[in-house]
């Protein structure tokens, strides 16, 4: 006697879908309808991302390729002194200023001897480190042998008031042995202004932000 009182309210659903069938359909193809949408837009919003995703992509691989041409210039500056297109160190280190005019995120240029030795920058003043043979920017061009641009981790500054990314190309004697390295710090703010740029477009709630050198992304609200 419990088990059918139980069944009754079942009973009584399914006899008044019976009786029912047009109400029935309506509630399955509401329920159709609301699973298609809910699909429909997380496809949209996976599109969206990936779209978000490339545009942030290129631009990051625009800004490399930038600093990539800042040290190849650079190189060229070197070359031009050993064959005396420059008549002194104090005019290469005038073009190398000119040079990080050009960019934006660069803050310095310039390269070292076999030793580390900085040789030629373009600091008005006193460069930070006068010898950088301990960092890996150095460590991984004079150890690899090849000829490749490399970007080194974020490292604290000298002075310890901001990190930097530091890029660099190997510099070859005619021989091919190591001669040192063209190198250029850059300033990781510029891809935490980006994106920053980027999504306060889109009006997103979030936004990117370099804490000691780390990516990460918090609430604007």
């Amino acid at each position: 006697m419990e088990i059918t009182a139980n069944l009754r309210p079942i009973s009584k659903a399914f006899n008044g879908c019976a009786r029912h069938p047009f109400s029935a359909l309506i509630v399955i193809l509401f329920l159709v309808d609301l699973r298609t949408r809910y699909h429909n837009a997380i496809d949209a919003a996976k599109n969206e991302a990936l779209k978000d995703a490339a545009i942030l992509s290129d631009n990051t691989v625009l800004t490399f390729e930038t600093m990539d041409r800042v040290l190849r210039e650079a190189e060229l500056i070197r070359l031009g002194g050993l064959t005396g297109n420059y008549s002194t160190p104090d005019a290469m280190n005038a073009a190398l200023r000119h040079l990080v005019q050009t960019s934006p995120f660069v803050v310095a240029v310039g390269w070292t001897n076999a030793s580390g030795d900085l040789l030629a920058h373009s600091y008005e003043k006193k460069p930070p480190r006068a010898n950088i043979a301990d960092l890996p920017h150095f460590t991984e061009q004079r150890d690899g042998g090849a000829d490749r641009l490399f970007i080194a981790e974020p490292f604290s500054s000298s002075a310890g008031d901001r990190w930097l990314i530091a890029a660099s190309r190997r510099l070859n004697n005619p021989d091919g042995s190591f001669a040192g390295i063209v190198t250029a710090p850059l300033d990781p703010s510029y891809f935490n202004r980006t994106f920053r740029s980027f999504i306060s477009a889109m009006a997103a709630p979030y936004c990117c932000c370099i804490d000691q050198g780390n990516f990460s992304r918090e609430s604007r609200s």
